[in-house]
């Protein structure tokens, strides 16, 4: 068989599923389209905190529900979130402020790595 006019396998019903898909979303009514780590930084701060803000949104999501995500976000931009605050925290304060965040302790760690990369990297990161 010629190559050029092989067909492409595709899942059966797959143009039913993906408009059913389109259907069930277009009110937009999931946690994640209010809560979603897109809607976790504080969009008054500096591009470059922003970016922070939503890289350790996204750090904080895995294997957490978006509403707990959500919630840990809102307690660290009350504290002034930005990677200078969280490097001077201890990191039992940190933890507490995340909790109950999937794997927290681990997370707390991450965050404290996570500023030195950031710091090294901030211009990198795409802007919003």
């Amino acid at each position: 068989m010629d190559s050029k006019n092989a067909t492409a396998w595709e899942p059966c019903n797959w143009e039913i599923q993906l408009n059913n898909i389109r259907k069930m979303r277009s009110n937009f009514t999931a946690p994640v389209d209010k809560m979603g780590c897109h809607k976790c930084a504080d969009k008054s701060v500096s591009d470059s905190i922003f970016r922070y803000q939503t890289l350790i949104a996204l750090m904080l999501s895995s294997q957490t529900k978006d509403e707990i995500t959500f919630s840990a976000m809102q307690r660290l931009k009350n504290i002034d979130f930005s990677p200078r605050t969280i490097v001077s925290m201890p990191d039992n304060d940190l933890g507490q402020l995340i909790y109950p965040v999937g794997f927290w302790k681990v997370v707390t760690t991450n965050c404290y790595q996570n500023n030195n990369f950031f710091n090294d990297t901030m211009m990198l990161l795409p802007f919003r």
